[in-house]
């Protein structure tokens, strides 16, 4: 399969419809994550050469995140199998299942505040990146710890 190369037109369409007209990149749920980033653009433009089009849609955006760990899951996985200890793991668990934060222990507040200061979660206690917490919820039960 060769790969199209991009003519100027598509990635000024991109820069005009998402960065100039203020709207925020983070519609592709990666908030600044540069490999998930990375991976959703090159979904977008396989899939603009793949069908011929000229202009990004919103379906295109969609199909491209709907895709993403099919190509590439491997921030996610090392974020779960290497980042990730027990403690960690509960927190995560705890937000994913809408309960309250367990802070009883020492090893607890400071699973907490390893994962806040990484920016895996939010100080509201969500996961940061839209990304993330969808494979979270699809894939993490078929990840050998």
């Amino acid at each position: 399969m060769t790969q199209t190369i991009l003519r100027p037109n598509f990635t000024k369409n991109i820069h005009q419809h998402y960065i100039k007209k203020g709207k925020s990149l983070n519609i592709f749920g990666a908030e600044g994550h540069p490999q998930l980033l990375q991976t959703v653009c090159s979904n977008i433009v396989t899939i603009a050469n793949q069908t011929n089009q000229k202009r990004v849609t919103t379906e295109m955006v969609e199909k491209a995140k709907d895709e993403v760990f099919e190509v590439n899951d491997m921030p996610m996985t090392i974020f779960w199998r290497e980042f990730c200890e027990d403690e960690e793991r509960e927190v995560i668990e705890q937000i994913l299942a809408n309960q309250t934060i367990i802070q009883e222990s020492k090893e607890q507040r400071r699973a907490l505040a390893r994962l806040v200061d990484y920016g895996f979660i939010t100080k509201e206690f969500e996961i940061y990146v839209p990304l993330f917490e969808k494979w979270l919820k699809e894939r993490r039960d078929l990840i050998e710890i």
